[in-house]
This record gives C-alpha cells, structure tokens and sequence, in this order.
C-alpha cells in the first residue's frame, strides 16, 4: 500500500512536471511568434524609411535641377531690356541681337 501511494505521487508529479512543462513550451511558442511579427514590422518600417529617403533624394534633385533651370532662365532674361522712347512705343534690347519696335498691346517674339 505505501509502494502505491509512492508510485501515485511518482505519477502526479510526472504529470505535474508534463502539464507544466506544455505551458513553458506554449508561452515560448507564443514569444516567438510575438517575436516574429514585431520582426516583420521592423523590416516593413525600414522599407518604408528607404522609400522615404528614395522620395527626398528625388526631391532634392528636381529642386536642384529647378534652380539650376532658374538661373539659366535669369540669366538669358537679364540680356534683355525694355527702354520707351517717348512716343508711348518702347524698344527691345539684346545682347546679342538688334533692338525691335514695341507698341503698347502688342507681343515680342525673340527667336534664337
């Protein structure tokens, strides 16, 4: 009869140690699946930080390349002037070309 009671307690402690054992295994089951989705959100916000930086490096470029068609479009305006001569017409000035008549309303075409 004590033999029986020893191998009882043997038994339920085997079965305490089993029961508590799966818990272990499911709550490190559970941390690696956590594990995993936090991991694959980490991954996904660092796409979208490269993307990010991707979309500002463009950005910064077309501005540069704005600026820089700004200034060329500057420094080919600044080759003109406009001087009135008096009689409510004005004349055209280039650098590089003789001057033109201009009437009040009317349009100037530079070719070149």
């Amino acid at each position: 009869e004590e033999q029986s009671i020893t191998t009882k307690e043997i038994a339920q402690n085997v079965a305490q140690t089993a029961t508590a054992a799966e818990m272990v295994s499911k709550g490190v089951n559970e941390s690696a699946q956590t594990s995993r989705s936090v991991m694959e959100r980490i991954t996904h916000v660092d796409q979208v930080l490269d993307q990010t930086a991707q979309g500002a490096n463009q950005t910064q470029s077309a501005s540069q390349e704005l600026a820089r068609l700004a200034e060329q479009l500057r420094k080919q305006l600044n080759q003109f002037r406009l001087e009135e001569n008096g009689a409510g017409s004005a004349h055209v000035r280039s650098g590089d070309a003789a001057g033109a008549s201009v009437s009040p309303g009317s349009e100037v075409v530079c070719a070149g």
